[in-house]
């Protein structure tokens, strides 16, 4: 049974980006480092990223970077079409599957730029030693990044025009199945913060969302933009 479930692994994660313990720091870890690391694997097996990625590298071993881009951009525009579906068609499934799904994608979508960014450790390669290579790299990441932040906008959108919108008002109206541009800009304003009067919340769940927005953007401008930033030579 162990070695069946080690090779169900091998075949659905990619073994390289897989969270690793740091055995020489082994000795300075308590229980709450243990936990966390717990933790963080479980969500990391749950991303359905990962998934993906193990299953091209696995289908073709001798392409593995470009099996790995190739998962990550099937993912990105796997998200998107259902992000949009969502936005256009707030009732187009059911409420709770929608919600569902969205904050999965949403919660997956900041989990991976924390994990990749923050948490997991990336030892010298050889790209650093190639300035035009490490650029096209740089680039692709920042393209990756602009359509992950893009992507929260768009997503917290569709939750203010489906049933959530009854406790937000822009314009002393209900949010619920107003206009995609209306959503839009209010998703905005509220993710810089930029909140003016006419867009406010009508109760204590309606405060609540607003704040996950702002809360979402500030870990993604602010956190992770910095640390992923490359230092200047």
């Amino acid at each position: 049974m162990d070695t069946m479930f080690k090779n169900l692994c091998a075949k659905l994660y990619y073994e390289q980006d897989k969270p690793k313990r740091i055995d020489g720091n082994k000795d300075n870890e308590g229980f709450i480092s243990t936990l966390v690391f717990s933790v963080i694997h479980l969500l990391w097996c749950l991303s359905l990223i990962e998934i993906f990625k193990g299953i091209a590298v696995s289908r073709s071993p001798s392409t593995e970077r470009k099996s790995r881009a190739n998962a990550i951009d099937f993912h990105t525009v796997l998200k998107w079409v259902i992000v949009l579906f969502f936005l256009v068609y707030p009732r187009g499934l059911a409420w709770k599957v929608g919600v569902g799904t969205l904050a999965y994608f949403l919660f997956m979508n900041l989990f991976s730029y924390f994990y990749y960014h923050l948490w997991k450790y990336e030892p010298p390669t050889e790209i650093a030693s190639k300035p035009d290579v490490f650029h096209a790299r740089t680039n692709r990441r920042f393209i990756l990044f602009a359509l992950s932040f893009l992507y929260s906008i768009v997503g917290f959108a569709a939750f203010f025009r489906g049933p959530w919108g009854a406790e937000l008002r822009l314009f002393d109206r209900s949010m619920e199945n107003a206009p995609i541009t209306d959503a839009l800009a209010a998703s905005v304003a509220n993710a810089f913060t930029f909140t003016p009067g006419q867009f406010v919340p009508a109760s204590h769940f309606g405060y609540a969302l607003l704040t996950t927005q702002v809360f979402y953007s500030f870990v993604f401008l602010v956190v992770i933009l910095v640390v992923s930033l490359p230092p200047k030579s």
